[in-house]
């Protein structure tokens, strides 16, 4: 991947050729001490100035250029964009070209979609287009700038693939910039977990195609599995001829070529999320035993008596069995065909890990028949996703419906394996400089921090921390219903389905309307949106209108105030509470919000462990420690759930490329040959 910069350090923001980045991480665990940070965020900001000088001078000469050609008609836009991409494949300064190019863009956004630019989005688009990781506010414009970096990026004749937390914000960014690449002459394809195989092939060779992380990375998981079982004596891999290589390539893989990608929201997709790889399962023949054994534990499981038999480890809460539980295993063990007593305790502990550490309507719901899960970072359902090993059998059997075939581990690669494969990398996301180093470390990508168009008219209310769930329930009760009365507009997040539903019978009670958004009701979601916004609406929702959701503000209630969101407990990356307040108090609206807290709070436990957990609420309880100390306890549990999270990606990148060394040293496939420690 390139930085955006050529040989001579010119601002040829897409120099092509460049050398892929090397796969190494180099933790710093003295220099992210606490006392160090002021000093890194300063140099860090010194950082992203030097990196952003060249693309700032570009801006100016394309804002100069707007201005002096301001009422000029378009012309044959197709045209005029092919030659500039044809200027732009025989080399000619690529300076001009850019600015030249971002000009016509502009001007065509303006006639396509009646949409005035400001002098941040072409600043971003540049940045973008060069590689950078740009920051840019919540309701600054952040798809627009995608699109035009895509377009910048059509230059180097590849498809670019701009990738999105969900299918939601697929189809609406592509549907929304279709008007804008139609008029460049360029073909736009989306593809969502339901498109099919041929229509994935054809939208795979458009010259820009809007995706998720999931579906980019499966479908090269897929391209991979069917190379290898490809016959070698028709495969041209199999010979030295690059360029048949290539033609083979490009006409049986689904997913020809992965040139540039375009990350909006980045910082969820290619930080949190990124720990947890994507592993491509095949059904497995030989599980029919473990899944008689599901169904024996399912009942068993009940009886076992929680500290005397089982435990949760403290750190991950995950269930073992103690001496005790193993003893009544063996004892209590089903009749008929001999069993290893080790693969009886793996049994009953991934039972005891479906029924105890999962939560139906928070991480799975059942729908038709069948357990789906949630995605804990979008709070969307995950169509076709399973857990592995067996878990999601267990689950589904104590839920009482009929199982499902199990499956193995075909193929697997990470977030940062898969993303770093691309010639060039860009994303954009509004909440990315608390996660710079982990940028420029594992990506390679400088943040560059663009400003405000208009200075931002939020209020921060104080934070409440209650002693309990239901006292802090009431509490948000309380305060929708005054604003309500007000005919503001509220939008009141939560972690959770069961949640979510758990406030809604709350404010049915007090009489409040009010509309839901969770996985459940995504058919009319885009209307739900619309509507939270409008004078007195009340909208409770999940991560679902947390980030790329852009909540208008009806008639007249700028004047009351605009929209006022709440949120009723901490996240687990703090990126996540300000992607929410995010939704409020967009390109210089007015607009409030206030977080909740109780003691009661998944997140202690989450930090901490359930013992120590239930050791520290008693503690403040016996104290009576004021509420300011609750606050701040919980948000020292937040900063040391983002600190492991942080690790547990640092070595999971680490492990990647020792394995990815250790295996092709011996001749394996670290794609596809998946050893029994994997």
């Amino acid at each position: 991947m390139s930085n955006g910069l050529g040989s001579d350090d010119r601002p040829a923001v897409m120099a092509s050729g460049s050398p892929a980045r090397h796969l190494f991480f180099i933790p710093l665990p003295i220099l992210m001490a606490p006392m160090w940070q002021p000093l890194l965020d300063w140099l860090g900001d010194r950082k992203a100035e030097r990196t952003s000088r060249p693309w700032h001078a570009l801006a100016k000469r394309v804002r100069e250029g707007i201005a002096a050609r301001q009422g000029e008609p378009l012309v044959d836009l197709p045209v005029t964009w092919q030659q500039l991409a044809t200027r732009w494949q025989r080399g000619a300064d690529r300076d001009t070209i850019l600015v030249e190019a971002l000009e016509l863009l502009v001007r065509a956004t303006q006639e396509t979609s009646q949409l005035v630019l400001h002098p941040g989005q072409i600043l971003g688009a540049l940045s973008l287009a060069g590689g950078a990781l740009v920051e840019m506010q919540t309701g600054e414009g952040k798809t627009i700038v995608a699109a035009l970096a895509a377009c910048l990026g059509t230059f180097d004749r590849q498809s670019v693939h701009v990738a999105t937390t969900n299918d939601y914000l697929v189809g609406r960014d592509s549907t929304l910039n279709r008007p804008l690449f139609a008029s460049l002459g360029l073909s736009t394809g989306k593809i969502v977990q339901s498109t099919s195989v041929a229509a994935r092939r054809e939208a795979y060779r458009c010259d820009i195609t809007y995706s998720t992380p999931r579906e980019l990375a499966f479908d090269f998981l897929k391209d991979c599995l069917h190379r290898s079982r490809h016959s070698s004596t028709d495969d041209p891999l199999a010979l030295n001829d690059h360029s048949a290589k290539l033609k083979w390539r490009q006409a049986s893989d689904v997913q020809p070529t992965r040139h540039i990608a375009l990350v909006d929201e980045a910082d969820s997709l290619l930080i949190d999320e990124a720990r947890i790889p994507f592993v491509l399962a095949l059904e497995d023949a030989a599980a029919a035993r473990q899944l008689r054994l599901i169904q024996w534990a399912v009942a068993f499981v009940p009886t076992l008596r929680e500290t005397q038999d089982c435990t949760a480890e403290p750190r991950t809460g995950r269930w073992i069995l103690s001496a005790t539980g193993r003893e009544l295993v063996r004892t209590r063990a089903p009749t008929g065909e001999p069993v290893p007593a080790s693969e009886l305790y793996r049994v009953v502990e991934l039972v005891l890990q479906a029924s105890r550490n999962l939560g139906r309507d928070r991480d799975y719901v059942v729908r038709n028949g069948q357990v789906v899960l949630v995605d804990e970072f979008t709070g969307r359902l995950g169509e076709g996703r399973q857990w592995p090993f067996g878990l999601h059998q267990a689950v589904e059997a104590w839920c009482g419906i009929a199982l499902t075939p199990r499956t193995r581990p075909a193929a697997r690669i990470t977030a940062q394996e898969f993303f770093r494969g691309y010639a060039r990398l860009g994303g954009i996301t509004g909440t990315a400089r608390d996660a710079r180093r982990e940028f420029e470390a594992n990506y390679g990508c400088s943040v560059v921090t663009i400003p405000t168009h208009r200075p931002c008219q939020r209020l921060v209310w104080p934070l409440r921390a209650l002693p309990t769930e239901g006292e802090k329930f009431r509490e948000v009760v309380s305060e929708t219903s005054a604003l309500h009365l007000q005919g503001r507009p509220v939008l009141v997040g939560t972690r959770s389905i069961e949640k979510t539903e758990q406030l809604s019978e709350l404010l049915r009670t007090a009489g409040i309307p009010h509309q839901v958004l969770h996985a459940k009701h995504l058919a009319d979601e885009a209307q739900r949106v619309a509507r939270a916004g409008q004078q007195g609406q009340v909208t409770l929702a999940t991560n679902l209108a947390g980030r790329g959701t852009d909540i208008p503000l009806g008639h007249d209630v700028a004047e009351l105030g605009g929209l006022h969101v709440i949120g009723t407990e901490l996240h687990e990356s703090s990126r996540i509470d300000r992607q929410l307040f995010g939704r409020c108090a967009r390109q210089g609206d007015p607009g409030s919000c206030r977080q909740y807290v109780s003691l009661d709070d998944a997140l202690l436990e989450t930090a901490w462990g359930a013992d120590r957990a239930a050791q520290i609420r008693h503690a403040a309880r016996q104290r009576q420690s004021s509420p300011h100390h609750w606050g701040r306890l919980l948000h020292r549990a937040q900063q040391e759930v983002e600190r492991r999270a942080r690790l547990t990606r640092q070595a999971l990148l680490a492990d990647a490329v020792k394995r990815s060394r250790r295996l092709r040293r011996l001749g394996f496939d670290p794609i596809l040959d998946l050893l029994d420690d994997d």
